[in-house]
């Protein structure tokens, strides 16, 4: 099965991130490596990520990114009802 291949400006498009942020990423391990369209294009050839790989780096994402809104939502409700159960307290003399 072939994979779709994503340019540059496709990928940066996709994430949302700059191409510097996106090579750090990728030392960093934390996002696909670009590969050469052409091995023998030289240092300064066509490069792409996998269509496949970015959108489930993408998908990763997203689902990490609702589950900690998630979590930051329920710790919200929790402050605000200890707020109300302290003010509906009455003040010892």
């Amino acid at each position: 099965m072939a994979t779709r291949a994503l340019r540059l400006r496709e990928t940066q498009h996709i994430t949302g991130y700059c191409d510097m942020q996106l090579r750090r990423m990728e030392q960093a391990g934390t996002f696909p490596k670009r590969f050469k369209l052409n091995p023998n294009g030289g240092p300064f050839g066509a490069v792409a990520h996998d269509y496949d790989e970015v959108m489930a780096w993408h998908k990763e994402r997203v689902t990490a990114g609702k589950a900690q809104a998630e979590a930051a939502s329920a710790e919200v409700k929790e402050l605000y009802a200890n707020r109300r159960a302290k003010a509906r307290k009455p003040a010892a003399n």
